[in-house]
């Protein structure tokens, strides 16, 4: 029995049980001087012997071995809701890459307050502080003059 054959019926057999994988079949056979001879039903350059799937030997000095290979894609494993589920992943991630710029204007605007800091010599420098809102309160203070202001809820008054 030739490889191709034989890989032909267990392929057959197998797409009737649903599989719709590759199979590649070797057989193998060592004669009484121990040299091999091997035969494989397709191209056999990108599987490797210990990927085999099933083994099985006839004969105690003269040996018949018959391997068989299951090659399945990992994209075939995937259903269609899975692949679109990952298309979907991707695209949310390449299109962060884009619009980190705007994600960070957004940042800036409700949650970072700018402070003008006046000193001494007149300089004006803005600080950013972030703003983390914890819950609603309203501050009680009011200006009385320029420099004087009144905190009632610590009872208060600086100035300066």
């Amino acid at each position: 029995m030739e490889a191709d054959s034989l890989n032909t019926i267990w392929h057959n057999f197998l797409i009737e049980k649903g599989f719709h994988g590759k199979t590649i079949v070797r057989l193998s056979v060592t004669d009484l001087l121990e040299h091999e001879t091997k035969t494989y039903s397709d191209r056999s350059d990108y599987i490797a012997k210990s990927d085999s799937l099933v083994s099985y030997y006839l004969g105690c000095r003269c040996e018949i071995e018959a391997t068989g290979y299951i090659l399945y894609s990992w994209w075939t494993a995937f259903t269609t809701k899975d692949k679109v589920l990952l298309c979907l992943i991707i695209l949310g991630c390449f299109l962060l890459f884009f619009l980190e710029e705007f994600i960070v204007r957004v940042y800036h605007r409700f949650f970072v307050r700018k402070v003008t800091v006046i000193e001494e010599k007149e300089v004006i420098v803005e600080k950013e502080i972030p703003v983390i809102a914890i819950e609603e309160s309203q501050a009680h203070i009011y200006r009385l003059d320029e420099n004087l202001l009144f905190d009632a809820d610590l009872r208060t008054l600086k100035g300066g």
